[in-house]
Parts: C-alpha cells; sequence; structure tokens
C-alpha cells in the first residue's frame, strides 16, 4: 500500500480519476494517478466527484482493486449551528398558527400561556390559547431573559422586574407605549442597542438585523410587533420585510410585507 502511494506522488504524467458520489470520495479535489492504470476500474454511474490530491497526503488509497473506485478520507467537520437570536429561536420553538385575537385578547389565558412557556419551554396552543403581535414578542424576549437569568447574567430581582405581567418592562414597551428601541435603552442597566428608521431610509446595512425586535408603524397608522427575519427581495431589489410574529388570522408564523406600507422602524437589538 506504502509502495503504492508513494508510486503515484511521484507520477508526473496523469490523468484525473473521478469517483462517483455516494463513495467516500472527497468532492471537489483531485486524485491523479498514472495513465497506464487501468481505469475501467473506475465506475463512473451518476453523478461524479473528484478526489484529494495525493500528492497532499489528503487520500489514502485503498486495495489495488479498488484504489480507483474510492479515496478514504476524515469527514469534513460538521457545519457551525445557526447564530441563536430571538428569531431562530422562535421558529424552532413556537408551534404554526394557534390563532389570532388582538381585540377581546384572553389576558387570563395569557397568563396561562406565559407561565407554561416559562416552566417548560412549550407554547400553549388552541382554545382559548390564542395569541397577538404583542403577545408573541413578550413571550420570546422573555424566555431569553430567562436563559440569561439562568446562566447568572441576570440576577432575580432584575429578571423579575423585566417580564412580570402586566406591570413588568417587557410589556410596558413591548405592549403599552410599542417601542422595543426604549426597552433597550431605558432599562437599567440597558438591555441593548436601538434605531428608529423613516421607510426612505431603508434598507440600511446594519439596521435590522435578524432576531432585532421591530416595532412597524405603516402609513396607515397601525403597527405591528415583530422579530425581524430578513428583507425580501425581488429582481435584485430589497422591496419588503420578512419577520416573525403572531399575524392576522393565524396566529405564530413567518410573513412579509411590502416596504411601501411602512412608515418608521423602532429597532430594540439585544446585547449578546
Amino acid at each position: 500500500m506504502l509502495l503504492l502511494l508513494l508510486f503515484l506522488m511521484q507520477t508526473t504524467s496523469a490523468e484525473l480519476i473521478q469517483c462517483t458520489v455516494g463513495s467516500r470520495c472527497c468532492p471537489a479535489t483531485e486524485l491523479e494517478v498514472p495513465q497506464e492504470f487501468d481505469q475501467t476500474l473506475v465506475d463512473f454511474t451518476g453523478p461524479v466527484v473528484s478526489c484529494h490530491p495525493v500528492g497532499e497526503m489528503l487520500a489514502t488509497l485503498t486495495t489495488v482493486n479498488e484504489s480507483l473506485r474510492e479515496c478514504v478520507q476524515t469527514p469534513p467537520p460538521p457545519p457551525p449551528p445557526p447564530e441563536r437570536n430571538l428569531y431562530t429561536t422562535a421558529i424552532a420553538t413556537f408551534p404554526r398558527g394557534c390563532g389570532y385575537r388582538w381585540q377581546g385578547f384572553n389576558v387570563g389565558a395569557f397568563r396561562q400561556t406565559r407561565a407554561h412557556y416559562l416552566r417548560t419551554g412549550q407554547v400553549l396552543c388552541g382554545g382559548e390559547h390564542h395569541s397577538m403581535c404583542t403577545s408573541a414578542t413578550y413571550l420570546v424576549l422573555a424566555g431569553e431573559l430567562q436563559r440569561r437569568y439562568r446562566e447568572g447574567r441576570l440576577s432575580p430581582a432584575r429578571y423579575e422586574e423585566l417580564i412580570a405581567f402586566p406591570r413588568g418592562d417587557l410589556w410596558d414597551y413591548l405592549n403599552i407605549q410599542a417601542r422595543p428601541d426604549l426597552l433597550m435603552t431605558e432599562t437599567d442597566p440597558p438591555l441593548g442597542t436601538s434605531r428608529v428608521l423613516r421607510r426612505r431610509q431603508l434598507p440600511d446595512p446594519e439596521w435590522p438585523r435578524q432576531g432585532d425586535l421591530v416595532q412597524i408603524t405603516r402609513q396607515n397608522g397601525f403597527g405591528h410587533s415583530v422579530v425581524f427575519a430578513d428583507y425580501l427581495r425581488e429582481n435584485g431589489q430589497v422591496t419588503g420585510l420578512c419577520y416573525w410574529s403572531s399575524n392576522s388570522p393565524n396566529g405564530y408564523g413567518r410573513r412579509c410585507e411590502s416596504l411601501a406600507v411602512v412608515q418608521t422602524l423602532a429597532i430594540g437589538r439585544l446585547n449578546p
């Protein structure tokens, strides 16, 4: 085996041998072998990929009969997990739907939903356990603050001040004042940073960013509390905003809407 490997490394006259996808070939790299080697041993059925250069010692050869069929390499490391933020948390942990109700929002049922979510990490869904936009953004932010409290990054007293319902800072700034930007900067100590942008300033390269809390104020005067996901692009142009929230009429989920309806964005970004 070693002699064969050294022989191939010293070969100057060579042709590219490709291995089938599904063998253990190293993708998008090259394995050079002597022209006189019997290339009929290579199985060319299906899509093909090429193998690592033997000269770089990144591939090893199997037995002579199988040397042209596959190269053996340590599997590449897995890709890093997606960045944790309020958007990825919401998408991963909240059910889709569950109903939306703004007028006639059931505060008593939401107390149960809130307590259950903070105790178990699961969202009650169905029946009276509907939601509205600010109850959705409240829950996902309260869950993140609970994680930081358990990690010792928030004191028990500060944590309770923030998540108390209905008189805590989260509910006040998200639902009463509709100002997630001020929630980040007016609390003591500050939870994060903020920015307020008008439609003519959009898109901005830095604001909002995925995971930011955003209060959308529309041209018609109505608002919407959301967690920003990304910009909607059509034909290379930014035409809208995509976000997660509780949306009429179905409830929890992702939605996109046109920039044309936006008047301002009040943005709050939680510190890492």
